[in-house]
C-alpha cells in the first residue's frame, strides 16, 4: 500500500496512491509539469497528467487518464477484460485542442486550426482486431498541403468506423467529411 507519495522539484511535482491486493486494487497519481519542454523538447508549456486505474477480482481492469496543457485536453477511459477469449480492450476518448499549431514542430509541418475529435472502440485478438468509431470537428484547419487547406477552411466535421479484422483486412464505413467548400462520402475494403 502506498498512501501518499509526493515528489516535488521547481519543474514538477508528481503525487501518487496505490492500494494493491489479490482481491481488488486502485491506484490514482497526478504528475504536473511547468514546462512539457522538459520530457519532449518540441513542446512548450505547463502540462497536467492525471490518472485512475482499478482492478477487480476477475482482472479486469479500468482506466481512466486525463491530459491537459496550455491549448488541448485529452480524456481517456478504458477497461482491459482479460477473462474473454479475445482478451478485449473497450476505450473511450475525447480530445480537444483549441489550437493544434502546438504539435506542429512534433511531426516537422506546419499545423493550425481548431480540433475536436472523439473515438470509441474496441481491440481484441492482441491487436488484430480493431473496431472505431471516429467523430470530429473541426475549424479553419491547415495541414501545409497546398492543395488540402483551401478545402478545410472555416467549421468541418468528419464521422467514420474503421475497422481492422485479422491483422490484414481493413474496411472503412460511413466516411463522411463535410466542409463549407467540400463534401465526401466513401466506403471502402482492403486487405
Amino acid at each position: 500500500r502506498l498512501e501518499a507519495m509526493r515528489i516535488k522539484t521547481n519543474a514538477a511535482e508528481l503525487t501518487a496512491t496505490a492500494d494493491l491486493t489479490s482481491i481488488e486494487s486502485v491506484a490514482n497519481f497526478d504528475l504536473n509539469v511547468e514546462d512539457i519542454a522538459l520530457i519532449e523538447p518540441k513542446l512548450s508549456g505547463a502540462m497536467s497528467l492525471k490518472g485512475t486505474a482499478t482492478r477487480d477480482l476477475n482482472g479486469i481492469i479500468v482506466a481512466d487518464l486525463t491530459a491537459r496543457d496550455l491549448v488541448s485536453s485529452i480524456d481517456l477511459q478504458a477497461q482491459v477484460n482479460p477473462t474473454e477469449p479475445s482478451q478485449s480492450i473497450t476505450f473511450t476518448s475525447a480530445s480537444n485542442s483549441s489550437n493544434i499549431s502546438q504539435y506542429a514542430a512534433l511531426i516537422s509541418r506546419p499545423l493550425a486550426g481548431a480540433l475536436n475529435l472523439d473515438l470509441t472502440g474496441t481491440v481484441s485478438n492482441g491487436g488484430a482486431d480493431i473496431v472505431a468509431d471516429i467523430t470530429a470537428n473541426t475549424r479553419d484547419l491547415q495541414t501545409g498541403i497546398d492543395q488540402l487547406d483551401p478545402l478545410l477552411a472555416g467549421a468541418g466535421s468528419v464521422s467514420a468506423n474503421v475497422s481492422r479484422i485479422n491483422s490484414d483486412q481493413f474496411v472503412l464505413k460511413n466516411l463522411d467529411v463535410t466542409t463549407p467548400q467540400t463534401t465526401i462520402t466513401a466506403n471502402a475494403n482492403g486487405g
